[in-house]
């Protein structure tokens, strides 16, 4: 029966669940097929739960109540079970006489034990035996005495520990090392201390309290009681090892590179920005905090690096901040370059870097550089990128604005995809303009609606348009037109820069005289048509500057004015040639010699809306059409449907791509269809009360309908309204789902214009 279990073979070998029954008290099953005697296998049932509580191996009793008393138990041992069966059947020796045929289902199959406690007492044995192991590793091993001897050794050889006051500092860098070791004995003890830099300290002791007592200086470390003060005087990682030795063993414990002794932090690297010509750049003056700067447009590679070598204004020093010994070779030196730019792409651990932005905006250069011993540095220059997208919004806003409109105009960049404003940089315009000659519309109190919005009018006298084909991205040019007016009512000038706002640069171009204000314009692609404007007719008429000037963007210059000819307007659009009047008894214009007039381009026409009526019946109805070819796009004006809705008493008119749109303080949408040759009227998917919460509460005011507004298009499905009355309503619609939301606070001042190139 090489299979049963015997008893304990301790201390020669290990005992366990195979060598020692392992049992369960009190389970049973009944046998399922009859057994006949020398049956290797019997087939059981029963609960699946008790068939799972039957060890792997075990003794197993068949009982019944149909045999004579002393044959009704035959006990077995199985080496192995299923859910169904008992199998490698062995008999039990003082049961093989009494081997007789046991009946199905009469007979159970059950295991008990006589001790409840048989398997705690089991499992204890055999831990004990785990622990106290199987020899002793000296005289008399086996024997009682070196039984205790190995049982000493367990409970009374040293256990080590100890703790530092610091891991981590600049060489030379002082550690106290706190020895918290325990079960030291009465005798003798060897304490070995491996710093990791210089040689072991070995101090021998003779009694525990001797070693809490010491107090000496020994090979450049001091001793005060359990604790050792070494100095770490290079930088570099350290192993602490401390060893303990008694007469009854010894024990180790050992720190790996516990200790970080750093040299100083590098110097603040020197970056270099490696541009191209397309990009403009500006050196800065690092040692003055003026970081350099590169601009350059968006989805385009901005290289930098880190210099290899010697910086020669920084004796001492590598570009990259090392600090160099007498032969150039760095004394604590970078392994891991990080850099930290906002930008799209990963960045590798390497001097040399790319970045490239999908998105406008100011990006710091954030480099970090650590060292092989762990000292780091950060080096950062703050907007040092500045990143310009391909189309942009631009507003010129007033910085300083006197009583007549003069004053200093700023450019503001707008990114159409990151939304987001930014002021370039010291480039400013000086816009000289005076209203002055307008005071005459002020003469009587009757007049003085009639001179605000004179006033508001002339202020509004601005046009911006592309020059040629270049995107402001992609350093393409811009022309901001002004009427500059004078003391005298007979100013006939238009003030052209030409802005370049890759570069921000202002450039003078020839301005065009003999064109009274109050002109209306319309940017085609390549030129600009004035129509109309203030003229100085005779008493009881209030007639429009009849000549039409064509502009030509590419060469800016000013072509032969043409007259416009009653024959030039068509449906009645011959109405443009006076302005909409009513006369006092003097037979004076009580509005003055001008008109209100929005105008936008799209495809091949311009459009232009004007007010219908003036005074108290005031409002912007009238709507007309120019008509021509593709190479000549202006041949007439005609008249078209006036616009529908809500009076109309503030508005701009912007062309998207599905129609040319009206807007206004109202959240009213009104779009002429210039495919049905309708207007359609109606408002936003969000409610008026919503367009209502776009505007500023916080202003009296906010949603009277005559509030002035800027309004520009990107030529595709969304426009940009910038009311005037506060910084805080600038709002962006989408003409595909016809939305309006808040984009963004736009630059405080008083604005000048606002387009999209």
């Amino acid at each position: 029966m090489a299979n049963m279990p015997k008893t304990s073979d301790f201390p020669k070998t290990f005992d366990d669940d195979k060598n020692l029954f392992l049992v369960h008290d009190a389970l049973r099953v009944r046998l399922l097929e009859d057994y006949s005697p020398g049956d290797t296998s019997i087939i059981v049932e029963g609960e699946e739960s008790v068939m799972y509580k039957f060890p792997p191996n075990g003794l197993i009793t068949l009982t019944e109540q149909c045999e004579d008393i002393d044959k009704r138990a035959l006990s077995f041992y199985y080496n192995s079970k299923t859910s169904t069966s008992f199998d490698e059947l062995e008999i039990i020796e003082e049961f093989k006489d009494l081997d007789v045929v046991k009946p199905r289902r009469t007979t159970n199959v059950t295991m008990n034990v006589i001790d409840r406690h048989h398997n705690h007492l089991k499992d204890g044995l055999i831990l004990t035996q785990y622990f106290l192991g199987t020899r002793y590793d000296g005289e008399d091993d086996e024997t009682i005495t070196g039984r205790i001897k190995y049982v000493e050794r367990l409970a009374l050889s040293p256990r080590v520990w100890f703790s530092s006051d610091s891991t981590v500092g600049l060489a030379p860098l002082k550690v106290t090392f706190k020895n918290e070791s325990f079960r030291l004995g009465d005798g003798k003890i060897t304490m070995t201390w491996r710093f990791g830099e210089g040689p072991d300290l070995i101090r021998e002791y003779d009694g525990s309290s001797d070693f809490t007592s010491s107090n000496e200086f020994v090979g450049g470390v001091s001793i005060s009681g359990g604790s050792v003060t070494k100095t770490y005087l290079s930088p570099g990682t350290y192993t602490v090892r401390l060893t303990v030795e008694n007469e009854h063993g010894d024990d180790s414990v050992e720190f790996v590179n516990m200790i970080s002794a750093r040299g100083d932090c590098p110097d603040p690297a020197v970056i270099q920005i490696n541009h191209r010509a397309s990009q403009n750049y500006y050196q800065g003056d690092v040692a003055q905090g003026i970081f350099p700067r590169i601009r350059s447009v968006a989805n385009t590679f901005v290289e930098m690096e880190v210099p290899s070598g010697l910086n020669p204004s920084n004796p001492g020093y590598r570009y990259s901040g090392e600090k160099v010994d007498g032969n150039g070779s760095p004394i604590d030196p970078i392994e891991e370059y990080t850099w930290s730019l906002g930008d799209d792409l990963p960045h590798s651990n390497s001097r040399i870097a790319k970045a490239s932005y999908s998105l406008g905006g100011y990006y710091d250069i954030n480099l970090r550089v650590d060292t092989s011993y762990g000292a780091y540095r950060i080096t950062k220059y703050t907007n040092s990128i500045d990143i310009v997208e391909s189309s942009n919004l631009w507003m010129f806003n007033h910085t300083s604005l006197n009583a007549n409109g003069s004053g200093v105009v700023k450019a503001y960049e707008f990114g159409l995809q990151s939304e987001t404003f930014k002021t370039l940089g010291s480039q400013t315009l000086q816009v000289s303009r005076d209203n002055s000659f307008l005071e005459h519309y002020g003469s009587e109190d009757y007049y003085s609606d009639t001179l605000a919005r004179s006033k508001r009018e002339f202020a509004g006298n601005v046009e911006f348009v592309q020059a040629g084909t270049g995107s402001s991205g992609g350093g393409g040019n811009s022309l901001l037109m002004w009427a500059g007016g004078g003391a005298v009512v007979d100013g006939k000038k238009i003030h052209i820069k030409k802005y370049n706002a890759f570069d921000d640069h202002y450039e003078s171009v020839p301005d065009i005289s003999n064109r009274p204000w109050n002109w209306a314009a319309l940017n085609s692609a390549d030129k600009t048509y004035f129509l109309f404007g203030e003229d100085q007719s005779p008493l009881g008429t209030n007639m429009a500057f009849p000549q039409r000037l064509d502009y030509d963007l590419a060469t800016q210059t000013a072509l032969t004015p043409t007259t416009l000819q009653f024959s030039a307007f068509e449906n009645g659009a011959d109405e443009l040639l006076n302005h909409p009047s009513f006369f006092d008894e003097s037979g004076t214009a009580t509005n003055g010699n001008f008109a209100v007039y929005r105008t936008a381009w799209k495809d091949s026409s311009g459009y232009i809306i004007r007010n219908s009526s003036v005074n108290e019946f005031f409002r912007l109805s009238d709507f007309y059409r120019t008509n021509g070819s593709l190479s000549s796009p202006f041949g007439t004006i005609t008249k078209l449907p006036s616009i529908v809705g809500s009076v109309k008493l503030e508005g701009q008119l912007v062309a998207l791509s599905n129609g040319v749109f009206l807007f206004n303080n109202t959240g009213e949408i009104c779009a002429w269809n210039d495919t049905s040759l309708t207007w359609e009227v109606g408002r936003a998917n969000s409610s008026s009360v919503s367009f209502r919460s776009l505007q500023d509460f916080s202003v009296s005011g906010f949603d009277d309908r005559s509030n002035t507004l800027l309004a520009v298009s990107d030529g595709d499905r969304a426009a940009y309204l910038s009311y005037d009355y506060s910084p805080k309503a600038f709002i962006k619609f989408d003409g595909t789902d016809l939305t309006f939301s808040v984009v963004r606070t736009r630059p405080s001042g008083s604005q000048f214009k606002m387009g999209i190139y």
